[in-house]
Parts: structure tokens; C-alpha cells; sequence
């Protein structure tokens, strides 16, 4: 139980002690990431060659992510301070969703330890500062379940309404929140107090909320044969026999567990077995098990009836609110001098933390680790493109680059003109790239630009031109065989006739 003077110090400051938790978490996951990784990462550039033109789909994904990342690169260019900071702040509004909900479940002082516990998961730092879908929807799933929590338990209009509006948001951020949604559809057709909801109008109000907010997005997937989903089954791993079918969702479910298990060992040190577990109303106890488990269970009964192969990071969003299932329910001491043990080792994980990132980025290669695409010198090839695309046009304006996300991405990011960035026509693919007008690369001309010396793209073929090469260096403090890069130039219509 939780001890005499604990308490009344933390109720005391529970809102300063939140805040400044979340504001720090904010900050540094911002600040150290961008002053020490010199180039976007993988999933930051291809989002950025999406927003870079405003859609309202792509054919990998909804459009959230690119929005997002086109949005600050309006306000920080091409500094990593905008995308994370995406990140962070994603984290942020996440642990923000968690005490939040966990303000409806207990004491304000047990949803503050709950916040403090989820700094032990690694979606929350580590492994969260890639800005991508992924990180996108810790923070919607976070938020539909506190929307979802507050209408169940209050019933109130705003909170049915907010459950439709954060819904959107997070099939604008990736269609796998319907897991979330069937769970909380199994929800109130098997709980008594919840399915009387289905006998009012405030459950349909809602859909129709969510069904509003995405019909253009629906509109657009009926207008392109429904891409991202063809995307998907393209990529899916199925199971081909028994042993796949029971190894894909015992491996992800594994991988889930490690990936809390600084939480768990944490939430370990309060662990004091003689002491009664709480008890809670059936309504409130289901409904947290629910928040907590039922992502992680869905999933792997689907995967294990389907045969369908989920990938790690996948897990992102399902972990948030086992710390608060933890603090709720199991048999803890709460006690000054155990809480004092947790804030101390929150501490050293968030320390410990930053410190792994920095020296991954910092020191990986002088460690012996390949170099990532963090390391990758996209200002310096986009600097290259640009100054003999200047000189074999007389600087006319360079409007489309011909390669793969990745290399376009970078070049287009990292223009010199950040107000009329390049296009980025993603290999060559029309489909993949309907933003494109063929007769401009033929009026304008364009940039093809590849790495694979051996592998030359197909599209190339369509195009005729010298290729020419350069080879350039990885930004590490270990010296490492260069990039080599080669390009085609396509000069303006005008200028080749």
C-alpha cells in the first residue's frame, strides 16, 4: 500500500513533477539526437519526399507522417530539430495520454509512477527517435485509449466526439489501429456497462465523426486501386508451415517483452508479495486489461490463425499502458524509501539511454558497426547534384530527381533552395510517383541518380545521357570506404535541341 508521507508529497506535486518530466524527456530526445547525427534517417527522408508533395495518401502508407515532416521542414529546414522533435514530442503526448487515463483508473500519485515506469520501454526512447509511422501511432493509439477510457466511464458527448476525431488521426497514420478498434469494439459488446452504449447514439456519432474526417483519404485510396494495401500484401511474410505459424507470434510477443523489460525490472523493486493486490470494479479492472494486454493478445491470435508475420517495431503502440496496469493492480509498496529506488533508476535508464544513442551515432563505426544512414553525407551528394546540374544547364532550376526514395529524398531535402525543392520521382514509377508530369522532365529536364555500379535501374533505359560518378566520404569519425554515386543528367528539352 502506498506509504503515509509518499503521497501527500506527490499529490502535493504531481503536476509540476509530470510536466517537468515530459518537458526534459521532450528536450533531450530533441536536442541530443539532432546536434549528433548528421543526416535524416531512412524513414525521415522518404516521408519527407512524400510531404514534399501534398497527397492524401501515398501508395506506402496514409499521409500523417509526410504532413507532419513537410510541415517542419517549413520551420526548421532541414535541421534534425524538426523531425525530432516529431519524435519527442510523439513520446510526449503519449506519456501525456498515459497519466491522463490513468487519473480515471487511480490516484494521481500511482499515474505519475506509471508515466515515470514508461521511460523503461524502449519505444519511448531509444527506438523511438526515427519519426515514421510507427512512433506516429504511439501517440494515437495513447490517445484514442484515453478518449476511449473517458467515454466508457463518463459517457460524456466530447469524449465520443474526441474518440472519432483521435480515430482518423491514427488511420491517417497507419490502417493497423484497427487492431485497436476491434478491440474496443469486443469490448462493448462483452461488458455489460459498455454495450449500453450501443443502445444510444453517441457510439455511431462517433463513427460518423471518424468516417467523415477520413472520406477524403477514402476517396483517394478508391482513386488509386487502393495502393497501400496492395504495398503491404506485396511485403507480408506468411507462414509456410506449422512451426512458422507458431514461431511469428511467440517471437514478436518475445521481442515485446524484452523491449520492457527496464520497466518491468523497475516496477521489480516495488514488488512486495505479502502486501494485497488492489481491487478494483469489474468495469474499471477490465477496461485497463484491456488498454494494456488486448493489442499484444489480437495480435497473436491473428498471427497465429492467419500465419501472418508481424514485424517488431509494429509493437510500438502496444506497450503504453502495461506500467499502469502494473501500478493499479499488482501487489506493490508504495512506500518513500521505494520510491525513491525508482526515481533513481528512471533516472539511470533515461541516462543510460541517451547515452547508448550517442554513442551508437557517435562512436558506432570506431566500434566496429557498419555505418547507418544517419552517417550518410546527403548534404554533400545534394550539394554535387546541384552544382553540375547548375553547370551543364547554365543554372537553370533543377525540378525532378529520377532515383530511389532514399538518394531523391536527400537530394531534395538537403537543396540549396529550400523554398523550390526538387521533385523525387520514386523509381521511375508513375504509379508510385502520380505527381509527376512526364512531358515536364522532357521540358525541364531532371537528374538520374543511382549507387549500385553493377545494378543500373531499369528506368534508366528510358533515358539517354553520359553517366558520370564521384565517390563520397561517410560523415564518421572513422574513415570508411566511400559511397560511390552515379548520376545521368537530363538537360531541358530546349537546351539539347
Amino acid at each position: 500500500m502506498l506509504g503515509t508521507s509518499a503521497p501527500l508529497f506527490l499529490d502535493k506535486y504531481t503536476s509540476k513533477l509530470f510536466w517537468g518530466f515530459v518537458v526534459l524527456h521532450v528536450l533531450c530526445w530533441t536536442t541530443i539526437p539532432a546536434l549528433i547525427q548528421p543526416n535524416a534517417p531512412l524513414d525521415v527522408i522518404e516521408g519527407f519526399v512524400w510531404g514534399n508533395e501534398m497527397q492524401w495518401g501515398y501508395y506506402k502508407h496514409p499521409p500523417l507522417q509526410a504532413w507532419l515532416l513537410q510541415f517542419v521542414t517549413h520551420i526548421f529546414g532541414n535541421s534534425g530539430f524538426g523531425y525530432f522533435g516529431l519524435s519527442a514530442l510523439s513520446a510526449g503526448i503519449t506519456l501525456w495520454a498515459v497519466y491522463r487515463t490513468g487519473r480515471l483508473f487511480t490516484t494521481k500519485s500511482k499515474a505519475l509512477i506509471a508515466t515515470f515506469l514508461c521511460e523503461g520501454i524502449l519505444y519511448f526512447n531509444f527506438l523511438a527517435t526515427e519519426f515514421n509511422p510507427n512512433v506516429l501511432q504511439l501517440m494515437t493509439w495513447a490517445l484514442c485509449s484515453y478518449a476511449f477510457s473517458n467515454a466508457v466511464l463518463n459517457g460524456k458527448w466530447k469524449h465520443w466526439v474526441l474518440l472519432g476525431v483521435f480515430f482518423a488521426l491514427g488511420c491517417y497514420a497507419k490502417y493497423s489501429i484497427a487492431l485497436l478498434g476491434l478491440g474496443f469494439g469486443l469490448f462493448m459488446l462483452c461488458q455489460k456497462e459498455a454495450r449500453y452504449y450501443l443502445t444510444t447514439l453517441k457510439p455511431y456519432i462517433s463513427f460518423m465523426v471518424l468516417v467523415l474526417l477520413l472520406s477524403p483519404h477514402i476517396v483517394w485510396l478508391f482513386e488509386h486501386d487502393f495502393l497501400p494495401f496492395s504495398y503491404a500484401l506485396g511485403r507480408s511474410e506468411a507462414a509456410t508451415d506449422l512451426a512458422d505459424r507458431l514461431y511469428f507470434p511467440i517471437k514478436f510477443t518475445l521481442t515485446q517483452l524484452l523491449d520492457m523489460l527496464p520497466m518491468l525490472l523497475i516496477a521489480a523493486l516495488m514488488l512486495q508479495v505479502q502486501n494485497p493486490a488492489p481491487q478494483q470494479s469489474n468495469l474499471l479492472h477490465r477496461l485497463l486489461t484491456l488498454l494494456a494486454f488486448a493489442p499484444l493478445a489480437l495480435n497473436f491470435i491473428i498471427s497465429l490463425i492467419t500465419g501472418h508475420k508481424a514485424l517488431d517495431m509494429w509493437g510500438m503502440p502496444y506497450l503504453s499502458f502495461i506500467p499502469l496496469w502494473i501500478v493499479v493492480n499488482a501487489p506493490l509498496d508504495f512506500s518513500q524509501k521505494k520510491l525513491r529506488l525508482v526515481v533513481v533508476a528512471v533516472g539511470f535508464v533515461f541516462i543510460l539511454s541517451l547515452t547508448a544513442f550517442y554513442v551508437s551515432v557517435a562512436h558506432g563505426t570506431a566500434l566496429g558497426f557498419k555505418p547507418s544512414r544517419g552517417h550518410f553525407p546527403g548534404a554533400a551528394l545534394s550539394r554535387l547534384i546541384h552544382e553540375k546540374w547548375g553547370k551543364a544547364t547554365n543554372n537553370a532550376p533543377l525540378t525532378t530527381i529520377i532515383s530511389d526514395s532514399w538518394l531523391g529524398g536527400n537530394i531534395a531535402l538537403y537543396a540549396p533552395d529550400i523554398q523550390n525543392r526538387p521533385q523525387v520521382f520514386i523509381d521511375g514509377n508513375t504509379i508510385h510517383s502520380p505527381w509527376i508530369n512526364l512531358q515536364d522532365i522532357k521540358d525541364k529536364g531532371a537528374v538520374v541518380v543511382w549507387r549500385n555500379k553493377d545494378a543500373k535501374p531499369a528506368y534508366l533505359a528510358d533515358y539517354n545521357g553520359t553517366i558520370e560518378t564521384a565517390e563520397l566520404p561517410w560523415q564518421t569519425v572513422t574513415k570508411m570506404p566511400p559511397t560511390q554515386i552515379y548520376w545521368v543528367i537530363l538537360k531541358p528539352q530546349h537546351d539539347s535541341q
